[in-house]
């Protein structure tokens, strides 16, 4: 199995203009992601993919598209998250018998589960397969804060629980993970605007909203991370925060503002899924200001 470091690019789905999935713009969007040296990986079926919004036929064809045109030239994971143990754990099954390299999973959203059932969750689901889990922590998106202590259990407990998506928007608690947790454990940052911090507190990797429409800087600045070139990647840092701050700031929008910026680039973004809105003039004219500064409009 790759390991997965440096900048690993969570993926949106793009659609058509009737809303059904385009898998042609999806081929495309990878391809031009794997002209990148260095890339970390890439994820499908997360978030920012909008897992929530697809089929599950979706979710498969979406994993078996990224799975062929990745062909094995980067790390790939897939994102499993479902309300039941039982379907994350058929999500987890086909993702390994497509090559996945690892799968992750947040604790259900709607069910908002307590401790004993949300470790009972992770444990059936990890157990189903025998490649690495990432458990993502993002409070503010399910409602369940799995803490230290608890986050330590869990990956002690479970043996291929060995990657760990912080997204809680603490330092404290990606140096404690670092600190606390078991020999295995590889802490990603989750949080777009706290990625260098996060890098400064052991974070070996990020994974990624941005590389979606700015993936070369990204890779910049965690090369710039992983060489210990604090003072360049302040440099890359700030030249690039204010579009990670629009970009985590910009709440049920946070897609569609990723989307119009990878039209704005040469990707595809395309259309979006309700209730997902199109974006209005002055949020564009936003968006296309943080993209100029990049140097990055086509």
């Amino acid at each position: 199995m790759k390991k997965l470091k440096g900048i690993v690019c969570v993926m949106c789905t793009p659609y058509k203009a009737d809303e059904s999935v385009d898998y042609d713009a999806l081929r495309f969007n990878i391809g031009e992601l794997l002209k990148r040296k260095n890339l970390g990986g890439i994820m499908i079926n997360g978030g920012t993919g909008e897992f929530a919004s697809l089929t599950e036929d979706e979710r498969y064809k979406c994993a078996e598209v990224t799975a062929k045109e990745i062909d094995g030239r980067v790390p790939f994971v897939v994102g499993v998250t479902s309300e039941s143990s039982m379907q994350a754990i058929k999500y987890a099954q086909h993702a390994e018998s497509i090559g996945a390299d690892a799968v992750m999973m947040a604790p259900p959203p709607y069910c908002k589960p307590d401790w004993e059932m949300t470790l009972s969750h992770y444990k059936r689901v990890c157990a189903s397969v025998k490649i690495p889990f990432m458990v993502y922590n993002n409070p503010g998106t399910t409602g369940v804060d799995i803490n230290l202590e608890q986050s330590v259990q869990l990956l002690s407990e479970i043996g291929n629980a060995v990657y760990y998506k912080e997204s809680s928007g603490s330092l404290i608690r990606a140096r404690n993970l670092k600190l606390e947790g078991p020999p295995k454990t590889v802490v990603l940052s989750g949080w777009e605007d706290l990625a260098l911090e996060h890098a400064m507190a052991g974070c070996e990797g990020w994974v990624c909203v941005m590389a979606n429409f700015a993936p070369d800087i990204c890779i910049e600045l965690f090369e710039h991370t992983g060489n210990r070139e604090w003072e360049k990647a302040f440099e890359t840092y700030s030249r690039m925060l204010p579009a990670l701050s629009m970009i985590e700031s910009a709440g049920a929008r946070m897609v569609q503002y990723t989307k119009y910026a990878m039209d704005l680039v040469g990707f595809i973004g395309a259309y979006n899924r309700g209730p997902r809105l199109e974006l209005s003039q002055p949020e564009k004219d936003i968006i296309e200001a943080e993209v100029r500064k990049l140097g990055l409009c086509k």
